[in-house]
C-alpha cells in the first residue's frame, strides 16, 4: 500500500490488517510513522513492514513489490494511496509544484500499478 505511515493510508492499513491482510506500509519520508502503523498492527496480531520507496521512481517501486513477494510471496491487493495536494490561487503555483504533484498523483500510481501486475497472483 502506497502512502500508508499517516492519515487516511495509515487507517486504510490497519482496516485491512484487520481484515486479515498482510500489509506493506509503503512511506517515502516518515520511518518513525510508519514503524508506528506497523507496530499498531503487529500489536493486533496482524502481519505487516514498513518499505521506504518514492512512488515516482520506478526503482523504488520496482524494490517495494520485490520485498512484498520477498516477504508475502506475492500481492493480491494494491491500493494506490499515495498522493499530495497543495491549496493555492492558480497564480501560485510553480511549474516544480505541478511536476512535483504529476509524479506522485499520476506517475507513481502508474508505476505502483505496472509492478503490481507483475508480483500480483491475480490478473
Amino acid at each position: 500500500m502506497t502512502g500508508a505511515s499517516k492519515g487516511i493510508g495509515a487507517a486504510i492499513a490497519k482496516a485491512l490488517s484487520a481484515a486479515g491482510a498482510a500489509v506493506v506500509v509503503s512511506y517515502s519520508a516518515s520511518k518513525e510513522d510508519a514503524d508506528r502503523v506497523v507496530a499498531d498492527i503487529k500489536a493486533k496480531g496482524g502481519k505487516a513492514i514498513a518499505v521506504k520507496g518514492d512512488v515516482a521512481k520506478a526503482d523504488d517501486m520496482g524494490r517495494l513489490f520485490e520485498e512484498t513477494k520477498k516477504t508475502f510471496g506475492g500481492l493480491d491487493i494494491l491500493v494506490n494511496n499515495a498522493g499530495i495536494y497543495r491549496f493555492a490561487r492558480l497564480e501560485e503555483i510553480t511549474e516544480n509544484e505541478f511536476h512535483q504533484h504529476f509524479n506522485i498523483n499520476v506517475l507513481g500510481t502508474i508505476l505502483a500499478t505496472r509492478e503490481a501486475v507483475k508480483y500480483g497472483r491475480c490478473r
